[in-house]
């Protein structure tokens, strides 16, 4: 992993569609976005998400326009929450 805690993961995804490409996972398996609830917990989680992602794109390429996002289901092909995290320009 490229980043680790007691929440979540980050790592390179193995099909970049970017420049840089890295997924941020959390540990607790949350099926989706849609599973996502207004609580002062899931908001947390999506900001240290976010945070985490933005960590990665601002070292490895720094500078680049940054693109953050989830699919949103039928859209997703794994069934757990991952944040997508590129730094542009596409492949």
């Amino acid at each position: 992993f490229d980043v680790q805690d007691e929440t979540l993961v980050a790592f390179k995804d193995i099909r970049p569609a970017a420049h840089k490409h890295y997924l941020v996972i959390p540990r607790a398996h949350i099926e989706s976005v849609r599973h996502l609830k207004p609580t002062p917990e899931d908001v947390e989680l999506v900001r240290s998400m976010a945070a985490v992602g933005k960590k990665l794109i601002d070292e490895e390429a720094p500078g680049a326009e940054a693109l953050f996002g989830f699919h949103v289901p039928p859209f997703n092909s794994v069934d757990h929450l991952h944040l997508h995290c590129l730094a542009l320009p596409f492949k």
